[in-house]
């Protein structure tokens, strides 16, 4: 595995949707790891240090936005880029309070394929 290709990890519990999501990020050059709660992203990012998290919102556990808010309060990730990835609304109050914590984008998963998502983690690269 080449560590010099940017890491993204995906915080997501439904393993089919990680698979799709992992080709399309693996094709556009990022290495991907993955996970399916906050209590396994604790324990990834131990090991691993990404350039993004691609968090969903509805997960076992915590939810996307209390996951968000202990990134921000960590100072080992307070800066870290976080694109929320959700079956939820982006008009909706979830979405807004994961802005107010900092998510970079919330993007609707009906509306985002591989390819898409591919080229967002790109954007959010160009921005920085």
């Amino acid at each position: 595995m080449d560590s010099r290709r940017p890491v993204v990890v995906l915080v997501d519990d439904d393993d089919q949707l990680i698979r799709m999501y992992r080709v399309g990020l693996e094709r556009a050059g990022y290495r991907v790891e993955s996970c399916g709660c906050g209590e396994q992203l604790v324990t990834l990012l131990r090991d691993v240090t990404p350039d993004v998290v691609v968090l969903d919102w509805t997960l076992p556990g915590q939810n996307g936005g209390e996951i968000l808010e202990a990134l921000r309060r960590d100072p080992k990730t307070y800066d870290l880029r976080v694109i929320m990835l959700s079956g939820i609304s982006a008009g909706g109050p979830e979405a807004e309070k994961a802005k107010m914590a900092g998510a970079a984008l919330w993007l609707d998963k009906a509306q985002t394929d591989p390819l898409k998502l591919a080229r967002t983690v790109d954007s959010v690269f160009e921005r920085r």
